[in-house]
């Protein structure tokens, strides 16, 4: 089993990821609407290729990923998932996310 990563946006322009173990949310990063516009392109590779070990070193830690992540997707509305290790979605993305990942909205 590999370590995997969400990015989530909320509806108050909050832009987060998580990296998940399986089902365990094991590490998650808040405020990235506050990154360097185009970020993902620095970061992309090392989260691909370690999720984990990339947001190691980064800013904006939480203390409680997994009830911060619950907290955030409990009701099924009001946030969405913008990216993860899967694929990019920017028919999702607010300003927060397009901004982040460097994406033109339309």
């Amino acid at each position: 089993m590999e370590h995997e990563y969400t990015f989530i946006e909320d509806n108050g322009g909050g832009l987060y990821v998580f990296v998940f173990y399986g089902d365990q949310c094991v590490a998650g990063i808040e405020n990235l609407e506050y990154a360097s516009e185009g970020e993902w392109a620095s970061v992309k590779a090392g989260l691909k290729e370690n999720p984990l070990a990339e947001v190691g070193g980064w800013e904006g830690h939480l203390d409680d990923p997994e009830k911060t992540y619950a907290r955030l997707t409990e009701r099924g509305y009001g946030y969405e998932v913008v990216a993860d290790s899967h694929g990019m979605y920017p028919l999702r993305m607010g300003r927060a996310a397009s901004r982040y990942f460097g994406v033109i909205l339309e």
